[in-house]
């Protein structure tokens, strides 16, 4: 007769099938802002976002699923606070060294904008994230207030930025009439081969400009976090808007992906390794997965069958 092992025995079994798993996938973290942990990294390597118990940001329809609605300036008298975004701590955060990178998000701003103009507690811009100490090693994202899409990358020598040019599309100005605030999907790939960075928005490739620095002078060089990675501030500039489907990848996207992930016919969980033992596709390892596989106990169900040899 086949006998239930107890919960710790069943826990030491399934750690020991886990652990030859491969929970690395070329994104290397992935923010769904969905399901019942919406801070959850859904690339499975376990790089979940901190969040205060206060926290000010709403997670509401978005574009896939939830989205993360940050409140820009906040409710402190017009100054960011801990409650206002999310935290990864350094040692977590994506380090791309010297290797390629590419990220992909959603981003639409708050109607109404709470930093109207370049003056003010929050001076116009919103920060997306931010993994960069001051003129350290990093990468951040600004959407300018001018409607410019601002990508900085620096490694500890040097730092470039990648913004669109005047003639490219923005996302919207903030003088303009906030009901047509829409969503934009926005891509950044570093290729370090060829000494390329590019921007792409809505899924076309962007005209742009390398506002400061050259990026020619810093490809050999490590792009690697200075800082905790910030999400929803960056410089003490409140992302005054919605963020969705935020992924880093540790591969240059093609034009194709791009496209396609704009078209949401792509997602970044297509690009994210089988992860074994997840038996609830939610993109990390959890008692529940556990408790689903002691439920199969007995059974030929070849989602639970870890060691292929016919039975659970």
């Amino acid at each position: 007769m086949l006998c239930r092992p107890q919960a710790p025995l069943l826990s030491v079994l399934v750690i020991t099938f886990l652990s030859a798993g491969n929970l690395f996938g070329d994104v290397v973290a992935y923010y769904s802002f969905d399901g019942a942990d919406p801070l959850a990294d859904r690339s499975g390597n376990g790089r979940s976002l901190i969040g205060t118990e206060t926290s000010n940001v709403a997670f509401e329809t978005g574009v896939v699923g939830n989205a993360a609605f940050f409140p820009g300036v906040g409710d402190d008298g017009g100054r960011v606070t801990e409650d206002d975004y999310f935290v990864l701590p350094m040692d977590m955060a994506p380090d791309f060294g010297t290797g390629d990178m590419s990220v992909s998000l959603w981003y639409r701003r708050n109607n109404p904008q709470d930093d109207l103009g370049t003056t003010g507690p929050d001076g116009g811009p919103d920060g997306i994230y931010d993994a960069l100490n001051g003129t350290q090693s990093g990468y951040q994202l600004f959407l300018l207030a001018d409607g410019r899409v601002n990508g900085r990358f620096d490694t500890a020598d040097g730092g470039f930025v990648v913004v669109n040019s005047d003639g490219a599309p923005d996302l919207e100005f903030n003088d303009d009439d906030p009901e047509l605030f829409e969503w934009h999907h926005i891509v950044y790939t570093v290729d370090r081969q060829v000494e390329e960075a590019l921007l792409y928005i809505d899924g076309s490739l962007a005209d742009f400009v390398e506002a400061a620095g050259d990026s020619l002078d810093l490809f050999e060089a490590n792009i690697t976090p200075s800082q905790d990675l910030l999400i929803g501030v960056a410089n003490e500039h409140g992302a005054d808007g919605a963020i969705d489907e935020l992924a880093f990848f540790d591969e240059v996207l093609t034009e194709e992906e791009v496209a396609q992930l704009f078209e949401n016919t792509l997602s970044p969980s297509d690009f994210v390794d089988s992860i074994l033992g997840d038996f609830d596709s939610d993109g990390t390892l959890t008692a529940a997965d556990i408790d689903l596989l002691s439920q199969s106990i007995g059974q030929t169900e070849p989602a639970f069958d870890l060691d292929g040899n016919g039975t659970v």
